[in-house]
Formats: C-alpha cells, structure tokens, sequence
C-alpha cells in the first residue's frame, strides 16, 4: 500500500521498505499517515489530489 500511494501523486513518497527510506531520503509526505489510515479503513481515495487532511 505504500507504493500505491506514491502512484496518487507522481512525487515523492516512493514507498520502499514502508516508509523508513522516504523519511532517510526527505521525500515523506507529510499526510500519508492519514492516508493511509483512511485506505486501510475501506475509504479508498476519490481523488488524487486528495489530501489526508480531508475527510473520507
């Protein structure tokens, strides 16, 4: 699902080995958490500019 992500917006977040390597590199989003959180829990993303600060 971490590399998923990195397709929603083309830059940053690569996604390799989870997010370890996006945070050593600086190319971590600062929201994925919550995207993450709201994939996981069935609410699949409407838009690729969405961003983890809306709501599901």
């Amino acid at each position: 699902m971490f590399h998923a992500l990195h397709h929603a917006r083309w830059t940053g977040h690569y996604g390799f080995q989870g997010a370890m390597m996006d945070r050593l590199f600086g190319t971590e989003w600062s929201d994925w958490p919550a995207l993450y959180e709201r994939i996981a829990s069935g609410h699949p993303l409407t838009s690729l500019k969405a961003r983890g600060d809306e709501a599901a």
